[in-house]
């Protein structure tokens, strides 16, 4: 495994050489690392001059509802797989399923003693998945009537900040909050079946997501270094690592051959194969908060959407261009994390403030498509 220097390079991370061309697209290139730190040192600079003014942003983005009955802060949100319902998990203890329709809640969850950090659906929907890492444990709920169905229970220190479906949902891969490995688990009969722990470093892996075929799983590192599994060995993949902040879980494409991570207040796209940096993504340092809190590909892999403590953004995911911002109202800000629905007509959003937002795109990517047409008249 290439994994030389990562300890240097944490947030640092996006310290390559950058070309930025005018429409924003940026493209790394290779380069002296003097040469390479004095010009990420310029960028910050630029950056911390631009959070001075306004960012330019477009009309304010209709958002349908906010939901308040969460009583501490929103750590994560998920769309069901047929984009009906939503799921919550809450520094509150409590996990929430709620009609993305109506906004009505459908029900809670409250088996946990202590901070849910992460909630999730099944591939088929019917079950839910969510972590604990202060009870310990990691448990599966049925999503119709709320029955635990199973429960994980860790020796570490804390337990479980990450847990995730494969994508036929047989099983669970595992993130505990203060380990450095990732365990693979049967998802019916709570059985161990897997172990990854050639991390080589100390540090504990806080996520673990696997790819659209099931066959790999990437795990984030708090060093700040993401890592790629092969699902049935355990066995890592010979690839450069990839580097991302030590909250934002990274996370591959939908047709599983590009990985999205964060690094403080810009993305990257990684080749899922070979470990390469593909794209940078830098609009976020104009935001006043300039940290990234979350980003998801879209369905059907065009674009990219992301968060930031205010501001809400999409991306080309080929170009790396800036389609679209949109800065969230009081109530909605402080944004913790986002998913975007299988139909990409809504994002939900989960705040600090307790709160879960359901926004209205609209037909944006029509509207793209005829700008695009329009301007190339």
């Amino acid at each position: 495994m290439k994994r030389a220097m990562h300890h240097a390079i944490w947030f640092g991370a996006v310290g390559a050489a950058i070309a930025i061309s005018t429409s924003g697209t940026a493209a790394v290139a290779s380069g002296d690392a003097r040469a390479e730190r004095g010009l990420m040192q310029e960028r910050i600079s630029q950056a911390i001059e631009r959070a001075a003014e306004p960012p330019q942003e477009d009309a304010a983005l209709p958002y349908r509802r906010t939901l308040t009955n969460h009583a501490d802060f929103v750590n994560s949100v998920e769309f069901s797989p047929d984009g009906q319902r939503i799921v919550s998990a809450s520094t509150d203890g409590t996990v929430k399923i709620w009609d993305a329709i109506s906004g009505a809640e459908l029900l809670t969850f409250t088996g946990h003693s202590g901070r849910v950090d992460r909630a999730s659906f099944s591939p088929d929907g019917r079950r839910v998945l969510s972590t604990s890492s202060l009870d310990g444990t990691a448990k599966v709920w049925d999503a119709e009537t709320g029955d635990e169905l199973l429960s994980f229970s860790t020796f570490h220190l804390l337990g479980y900040s990450s847990a995730s479906f494969s994508p036929d949902g047989r099983q669970i891969a595992l993130a505990p909050d203060r380990g450095n490995t990732v365990t693979i688990w049967d998802a019916e009969t709570g059985e161990q079946m897997l172990t990854f722990d050639g991390h080589g470093t100390s540090h504990p892996v806080f996520s673990a997501n696997f790819s659209p075929d099931g066959q790999w799983v990437v795990s984030s590192l708090r060093d700040g270094v993401s890592l790629i599994w092969n699902a049935e060995t355990g066995e890592s993949r010979e690839s450069d690592p990839m580097f991302t902040q030590p909250w934002m879980p990274a996370t591959f494409s939908p047709d599983g051959r590009s990985i999205v991570t964060g690094d403080y207040n810009v993305m990257m796209i990684w080749d899922a194969e070979t470990g390469e940096r593909q794209l940078i993504f830098s609009g976020h340092e104009a935001d006043r908060d300039r940290r990234i809190s979350g980003a998801r590909f879209s369905p059907d892999g065009r674009h990219v959407i992301s968060a930031s403590v205010r501001h809400i953004r999409v991306w080309d995911a080929t170009t790396g261009e800036e389609i679209h911002v949109w800065e969230a109202p009081r109530e909605a800000d402080f944004i913790q994390n986002l998913d975007i629905s299988p139909d990409s007509r809504y994002v939900v959003s989960g705040s600090e403030r307790g709160t879960v937002t359901i926004w209205d795109l609209g037909d944006w990517e029509s509207r793209d498509r005829a700008a695009t047409a329009s301007s190339a008249q």
